[in-house]
């Protein structure tokens, strides 16, 4: 059994050796892909969040410096199997207790929510459409500034703040967007 963190696996990927291992990363990183954009393309949200890590001294436990965490690819296929995995048990849930099913889902955002997200795309000169999921990622995939290119991240970023907290219902509330394939970073 082999126990890898996320930056050897990415090593992998990009190595050109053939060995069972790599060859093996490889096509869960293809597989990957495909699942990804499947979920794309079917409405789901490509978002983005700051996200920190704290190095920390070894000898008193202190943080000593804060960095931006570094996404590699290898982070997005691990995510891709454990949202596979969700879907799965979820669809199988739904299929054997349809009326006991409770599944976690994010309310419909109200166009207020927005507003703030609008605004800031409106003063670059872009336009977010708000009516759905699909919509939503349509115009976001949208909001590039050649000479900005951080301002892409900054809109999602701010997207991110616009979602309603996640809850957990009845399967039979449909009061979600219709976009049963998550949210990806």
């Amino acid at each position: 059994m082999f126990s890898f963190s996320f930056a050897p696996c990415a090593c992998f990927c990009r190595c050109s050796k053939t060995d069972s291992i790599t060859t093996s990363c490889k096509g869960l990183r293809k597989f990957a892909r495909i699942l990804k954009q499947k979920r794309i393309d079917a409405g789901a949200l490509v978002l983005a969040s700051s996200e920190v890590k704290f190095l920390m001294d070894r000898d008193t436990n202190q943080p000593t410096d804060v960095t931006m965490y570094q996404m590699r690819e290898a982070n997005s296929v691990v995510e891709e199997f454990m949202l596979l995995a969700n879907i799965s048990v979820g669809k199988r849930i739904v299929e054997c207790y349809p009326t006991f099913a409770l599944l976690r889902r994010h309310p419909v955002p109200s166009p207020d929510m927005f507003e703030p997200l609008i605004r800031a795309a409106a003063a670059a000169g872009f336009s977010i459409k708000v009516d759905s999921s699909k919509h939503l990622a349509e115009s976001l995939d949208a909001c590039v500034v050649p000479a900005f290119p951080f301002f892409n991240k900054l809109i999602r970023m701010m997207a991110t703040r616009c979602m309603t907290q996640v809850s957990r219902g009845n399967v039979l509330q449909r009061h979600s967007w219709p976009n049963p394939h998550g949210a990806v970073r």
